[in-house]
């Protein structure tokens, strides 16, 4: 890896002021944060009085992939520099410190860490903490109902006249979902501003379209005042209507208990902005802060990241602000971002004394690419782009890291056809392209990349690969419920819901899982259309005769050839497997009857199907899971999103040698040595004509009308509102540019561009896109220097300047596609490249898909019942009752009632005046004002965590006011109740203050709080270790300390009574497994990071116990021997459940009483 360059240093180095960074496609950005985190925390070793510790740096990204590659990296530095540490002690054992904190740090997206915010701090935020965060599709259903409702109710009140004679209903209804359903409303300053300006002259409506005019036409006198007070009118009914809509969108919400991500935003920003302590608490907290690719945040998050930095929304005020982007790559306009934001923070930043740094060395691309990309966009818009700053210009190219080694790199390539835009000519170029690079330059499909605008010419793309023989994967392609594959599994789920659709139950029938000939289905089809004919004719009363419907014909008819029987047998058995399953039951049910994986991993794309598949199977776990869904309302879920949303990606399958297709979205921060990009003249998404309405924060508010002499076909636009449409369509253009430039810096070695014009009548070229008319410019023009070099008997050009590394162009003649075939062979001679066997013969041979080793192998640990993870409280279950265990852990049944009902019993969580007696309660049944044992120990839990991490932040205990607001927010968030008293009497019912106040005044509060250095620990291990795994543990450790000697503590709170049996110090089994392994994670995962050095004896666990609250009692694991005892009990055990079949392999319980209680009773056969 190459040193940093000088700017890199700085950009890492500089931590006593502000910092923002440009930085160019390529230039190593991710390696510069990087190392800035790693470099804020060595400062520490040097100068321990001032250290920062991990979790005092917050790092932000856009994207969860993009978070977790940071993290990624952070800790593979970390890990170098502990390996570099050698012998030094101190070194050694300040990097596991740092590794430990790791995982506490705050590295995320904004969304998350407003999420966050508000989730722990709901006595500020006003906001319950179990919220749910809308997304599409959902997002977009509730944004549309709840409008719908809004409408339809002001319309029943009659204060909607004058909007709906003007617009009608849906357009209004459109209006207010697209513009401010979750969006911002104007000011009472905005709607003054329009007011004003509504005296102001219109242009007429379409004058000038045929006319060769400079200057537009305006309206008449007489229809200017009547426009006038028009628009007057229709201001103020827009101005009355938009609080109320907006108060009816928050009511839903809060009903629902739903943000969205703007919510997030903006509930976070006031939170910060209306509670100074809080907002310092977090200053406080964070010494330094870090965002990346800050071109694509917008106002609202900068004003969140000023107040963490500063405690000024509007100004910065802080000096710990490091920020990095690029402006030429902000290509997210349509979630909101503003490219503006960053440029304002660059410059606000250069005038409070900050440093502002450009990274130009491209280490990606070679120098052919990157001398295109510079001329192109230099050439073409670096003189006139109306950006804040011009990111064309020259100051802000990018350089080549290997110039000179570049010299024989292949040029980047530009083909240009005349045709329609929906002609396969684009495709079958690049496909073409690539198949020759294969073939005859041995370039492995694996390093090529087809980038599209869009997904919407997809199915083109993908036709012309599979006739030149080209393997390919598509990352995030469109449509995932409409694939093939998808539609047979949702005709399986909608015939299990409702068998006698006939639609549904075709497709099926016709599917792989029955394949059933459609000459059968059209034979089965025409006897019922005659049947049914000549039952008319018998009848006497012709109206009672209905068409049956297939299903019921296939059910009753015992005519049928046997196998068409047993198909109809099976068929039936899914149906009423199907009403009698819950969702979680049905869907391994069905696997073991169709065998999905196996019949879609032995078709065509095979290994893109399976994956399909099992993320199909994910999503119907889920929904059973969070929704408690049954297989009818996942099949009326399934069609909703087949209907209403198209986003859902496919799944991405990996492959050994495959073209990967995606879109330039997609592709951002990724990098591949060939970059195909056709269809540069297609257009994208974009506006859908004149809106009634439009507002923009900063702005103002313009609207349209039909004006007073128009015949409503061209309306009448306010000033305001021509202002922001064309300020839009200056908005899109750029982004354009700005998503070309992103696409064409993918490239490392090698780049081929396609696009397409037609001749108009006038005998002009016309393109889908601006950005392919400058391409087509910049690439005659490079055509005519060319020419005119080779006229004038120059020679090709030096190496060093502008023009060295002119790119290859191909213009192809409308009827002469020929000329292509000419071209690339010329090519091949100039190259003097030597042909492939295959080319030599003439032949080719395409290469039909292949599936891997992997894609057909079962998942990890797929024998008998599949599992291959295990918790501490699985073991419990395997312990308490198998039989149990199968039904909740291998099928996934939902329990009848609450599980841990039976809990609530011996651990005595009842309400005054219930007797203490819960056994004569129905199962499943909670006496009112009772909390379950899962809300007491959420509460316990996570009042605990909040005061260990209050000495763990910052090496004080907490105190009184400490211990309120945590045990407060706790309530908040996980008891239900109008008001704080009510939650509180629900709990201190259920002793949950006794529990607290007694665990404050133990001796094991007073021994550990001080030696306390984790909360609320998550493993997942390999298991066991010093071998070949077998399987994963998992679990959470309630918290972790280390004693004097520098040896660890375990922990574990629980909110029952010690059970009977443990009080001479012998653990339950479940117990003893749940310390044993919780023992071993800390072993594996922090003993290995801070253990002693060569010549001393590594680091042990000291002890491992489970705290009673109730009573307090404590009861632990004696020594490491009785650990490893425990812990190859463990082994046996997961292995003995792994080799079990069926529910028959499982054995129920033979305890007395346990069955009437268990919630899996009513189906138990025992």
């Amino acid at each position: 890896m190459p040193q940093l360059t000088a700017e890199q240093l700085k950009a890492v180095r500089t931590l006593d002021r502000n910092v923002a960074v440009s930085a160019g496609a390529g230039s190593g950005k991710t390696r510069v944060l990087t190392e800035r985190f790693v470099h804020i925390l060595e400062t520490g070793l040097a100068h321990p009085e001032n250290m920062t510790r991990t979790q005092e740096i917050l790092a932000v990204t856009f994207t969860e992939k993009a978070a977790a590659e940071m993290r990624e990296r952070i800790r593979e530095t970390l890990q170098e520099r502990l390996r570099g540490a050698g012998q030094d002690r101190e070194a050694l054992q300040f990097w596991r410190n740092r590794i430990q904190e790791l995982p506490r740090t705050q590295i995320g997206t904004l969304h998350s860490l407003c999420s966050s915010l508000l989730r722990m701090n709901p006595l500020e935020s006003h906001v319950d903490p179990a919220f749910q965060i809308l997304l599409d599709p959902d997002l977009d259903r509730f944004l549309q109902e709840e409008t719908r409702t809004f409408v339809l109710q002001e319309a029943r009140r009659g204060t909607l006249s004058i909007l709906l004679d003007e617009y009608g209903a849906s357009v209004l209804e459109e209006t207010l979902k697209e513009q401010f359903a979750d969006g911002e409303y104007p000011t009472e300053a905005d709607w003054q501003d329009a007011l004003r300006r509504a005296e102001n002259p219109r242009e007429i409506p379409g004058a000038g379209k045929s006319k060769k005019q400079e200057e537009p036409e305006y309206e008449s006198p007489d229809d200017a005042a009547r426009n006038t007070a028009k628009e007057k009118q229709l201001l103020a009914a827009w101005q009355e209507l938009l609080p109320r809509f907006a108060a009816h969108m928050k009511a839903a919400k809060e009903r629902l208990n739903v943000l969205t991500f703007n919510d997030l935003e903006q509930r976070a920003v006031d939170m910060l902005k209306h509670s100074p302590e809080l907002c310092a608490r977090y200053r406080n907290r964070f010494r330094y802060i870090m965002v990346d690719e800050f071109q694509d945040t917008n106002n609202r998050q900068k004003e969140l990241v000023y107040l963490l930095s500063g405690g000024d929304a509007e100004t910065l005020k802080g000096r710990n602000l490091f920020v990095v982007g690029d402006a030429k790559q902000s290509i997210y306009r349509f979630r909101g971002a503003d490219v503006s934001v960053f440029q304002k923070v660059q410059e606000e930043i250069r005038q409070s004394g900050g440093v502002t740094l450009s990274l130009s060395l491209n280490f990606r691309s070679r120098a052919p690419v990157i001398a295109f990309c510079n001329d192109f966009f230099r050439r073409t818009w670096g003189d006139t782009s109306p950006d804040t700053r011009n990111v064309w210009s020259e100051t802000q190219e990018i350089s080549a890291f290997r110039r000179e080694e570049d010299k024989e790199a292949p040029l980047p390539e530009l083909y240009f056809r005349e045709g329609k835009t929906d002609s396969p000519w684009e495709a079958r170029t690049v496909s073409r392209r690539l198949r020759e690079l294969h073939e005859e330059e041995d370039v492995p499909y694996a390093d090529m990349a087809i980038l599209m605008r869009t997904m919407g010419s997809i199915q083109i793309m993908l036709q012309a690969l599979k006739e030149e023989g080209v393997p390919v994967k598509v990352v995030d392609g469109r449509d995932f419920y409409n694939r093939q594959d998808m539609r047979d599994l949702l005709n399986l789920f909608a015939f299990v819901a409702d068998p006698h659709q006939d639609g549904p139950l075709l497709g099926l029938l016709r599917s792989p899982y029955f394949r059933v000939p459609d000459s059968f289905l059209l034979r089965l089809c025409a006897q019922r259309a005659l049947d049914y004919e000549q039952a008319k004719k018998e009848a006497e009363n012709k109206e009672g005769v209905t068409l049956p419907d297939l299903w019921s014909l296939l059910l009753w008819d015992e005519t049928l050839p046997v196998p068409v029987r047993d198909l109809v047998h099976r068929l039936d058995e899914l149906h009423r497997q199907g009403v009698a399953m819950n969702l979680s039951q049905f869907v391994p049910y069905m696997e073991r009857i169709l065998h999905p994986e196996a019949r879609l991993a032995g078709q065509e794309n095979g290994t893109e199907k399976l994956a399909n598949y099992r993320k199909f199977r994910n999503l119907a776990l889920t929904f059973a899971e969070e929704q408690d869904g049954t297989v009818s309302a996942f099949a009326e879920r399934l069609a909703f999103l087949q209907a209403n949303y198209s986003k859902e990606a496919a799944a991405t399958a990996a492959a050994d040698d495959t073209v990967t297709v995606m879109t330039i979205h997609k592709s951002k921060g990724l990098e591949f040595p060939v970059v195909a990009l056709p269809f540069t003249g297609q257009k994208g998404g974009g506006s859908q004509g004149t809106p009634c309405l439009a507002y923009r924060p900063g702005k103002g508010v313009g609207l349209s009308y039909e004006g007073a002499s128009g015949d409503g076909s061209n309306p009448v636009k306010s000033t305001l509102l021509t202002e922001l449409l064309e300020d839009g369509k200056t908005a899109e253009e750029q982004e354009a540019r700005r998503l070309l430039y992103v696409a064409l810096t993918r490239a490392e070695q090698r780049l081929l561009v396609t696009g397409l014009y037609h001749i108009t009548k006038a005998g002009k070229r016309s393109f889908g896109m601006e950005t392919a008319r400058a391409l087509y410019d910049y690439g005659s023009l490079q055509d005519l220097l060319a020419k005119a070099k080779r006229d004038a008997g120059e020679e090709s050009d030096v190496p060093g300047n502008r023009a060295a590394f002119r790119p290859l162009v191909y213009f192809v003649g409308a009827e002469k596609e020929e000329a292509a075939q000419a071209a690339a062979a010329a090519r091949n001679m100039a190259a003097d490249a030597p042909a492939s066997k295959a080319a030599r013969s003439g032949k080719r041979t395409p290469s039909s898909p292949r599936l891997s080793a992997e894609a057909l192998a079962p998942l990890p640990g797929y024998e008998a019942t599949g599992l291959a993870e295990f918790t501490p409280s699985m073991l419990q279950d395997y312990e308490f009752c198998q039989r149990r265990f199968y039904y909740k852990n291998v099928e996934h049944i939902v329990p009848f009632f609450d599980e841990e009902q039976e809990d609530i019993v011996d651990g005595g969580a009842v309400r005054e005046g219930s007797g203490g007696n819960l056994s004569s309660l129905p199962a499943g049944v909670l006496p009112a004002g009772v909390l379950s044992p899962t809300a007491v120990g959420h509460v316990i839990h996570r009042t605990l965590e909040r005061v260990g991490l209050r000495f763990v932040e910052t090496g004080t205990l907490a105190g009184e006011e400490e211990w309120r607001r945590a045990y407060e927010n706790a309530l908040y968030e996980f008891v239900a109740g109008a008001t704080l008293a009510e939650r509180k009497e629900k709990a201190g019912a259920c002793g949950i203050p006794a529990m607290l106040e007694g665990y404050r005044a133990s001796s094991l509060y007073r021994e550990f709080a001080r030696k306390q250095t984790r909360a609320e620990f998550d493993f997942r291990l390999p298991f066991p270790s010093g071998q070949q795994p077998l399987f994963h543990v998992t679990g959470t450790i309630d918290a972790i300390g280390r004693d004097g000697d520098g040896n660890w503590e375990i922990v574990d709170y629980k909110t029952g009574q010690l059970p009977r049996g443990d009080e001479e110090g012998a653990l339950k089994p479940g117990y003893a497994y749940q310390l044993a392994l919780y023992w071993y994670a800390v072993e594996q995962l922090v003993q290995d990071l801070s253990g002693g050095t060569e010549g001393q004896p590594p680091r042990t666990v000291a002890r491992a116990v489970l705290h009673y609250l109730r009573g307090p009692r404590c009861v632990g694991l004696a020594s490491a021997e009785e650990k490893d005892r425990w812990l190859a009990r463990v082994q046996a055990l997961c292995l003995e459940i792994r080799g079990k079949g069926g529910e028959a392999d499982f054995a129920p319980t033979t305890r007395e009483g346990a069955c009437g209680r268990c919630p899996y009773h009513y189906m138990c056969r025992r």
